[in-house]
């Protein structure tokens, strides 16, 4: 079904094909029942929609900030959602450059499917908006020019969605480390 819309919303072959990696990866994280296996499955899916080539990290949280920062969900936490998503990276980081596996935690997997959900279905459901990778890289650029400047960001429409979910860790019972 997606790719048929994607066909009839003109969106090309790269973009239709990293939409639909990220996609398998999500659904690759969903069944794995390895904590950190999941967890980098959903990390490679965010950088498959949002990432460049290069300058990972910054484009990552800014790219988060402009699916999720909206929600107003992070405003009253104790971390920023900033700090979590530069936490969440440093632990990519520290996992695919040096095997830290144990260092992932429940709390991690459950940030990363939330970001991951909440990325992905405000792409496909606005695909006019983001229909290559590039445009969603000019509108991470255009949020962070917005922020530079200390103006409030419009960036998504009002129909943005956001899939609200408190950490619950009976649901990750059973993940094993390794």
């Amino acid at each position: 079904m997606y790719n048929t819309t994607a066909k009839n919303k003109g969106i090309g072959h790269s973009w239709r094909k990293s939409i639909i990696n990220a996609v398998i990866l999500c659904g690759q994280s969903q069944l794995s029942n390895i904590k950190y296996q999941a967890f980098l499955n959903n990390i490679i899916a965010i950088e498959c929609l949002v990432a460049p080539t290069s300058k990972h990290r910054d484009t990552i949280i800014n790219a988060i900030e402009i699916f999720l920062g909206w929600t107003g969900k992070w405003e009253n936490k104790k971390e920023s959602l900033r700090e979590i998503v530069s936490d969440i990276y440093d632990k990519r980081c520290d996992l695919v450059h040096q095997g830290k596996i144990h260092e992932i935690t429940d709390k991690d997997l459950f940030y990363s499917d939330v970001f991951l959900f909440n990325i992905l279905n405000n792409i496909l459901r606005h695909l006019d908006i983001f229909s290559t990778k590039d445009s969603v890289q000019k509108q991470i650029e255009k949020f962070y020019a917005f922020k530079t400047l200390e103006m409030k960001p419009e960036i998504l429409p009002s129909s943005r969605s956001f899939l609200d979910k408190e950490f619950n860790p009976i649901e990750y019972e059973g993940l094993r480390e390794f």
